[in-house]
């Protein structure tokens, strides 16, 4: 698995935001490595002085991820329909953001 932060947007006002994004191989989920990984991802925004905020786009219906970001107090922001297309579908999403 991985976790990485990237640029949420490339306007200067967006600056201090970051997209957390956290993919877990499927033979290793259900044993606790996406928690570590958020706990250490999350570990670093909190000391990186010129972040603020991380915001994560997850597609909707994904119950172990909405589950992960509720554990670690992100809140949730909305649903965006049919905004992503995988699985032969288009996919909503939901955001949700947390300050650090």
């Amino acid at each position: 698995g991985y976790a990485s932060l990237s640029p949420y947007r490339t306007k200067d006002a967006f600056k201090s935001t970051v997209e957390l994004s956290i993919y877990i191989h499927e033979d290793y989920r259900g044993k606790g490595v996406a928690s570590k990984l958020m706990a250490h991802i999350l570990d670093h925004a909190r000391v990186t002085d010129t972040l603020h905020t991380v915001v994560s786009v997850i597609t909707a219906g994904n119950a172990a991820s909405t589950v992960l970001h509720e554990r670690f107090e992100f809140t949730y922001c909305g649903l965006t329909p049919q905004v992503g297309f995988k699985h032969g579908k288009y996919q909503d999403t939901e955001t949700y953001a947390l300050l650090v």
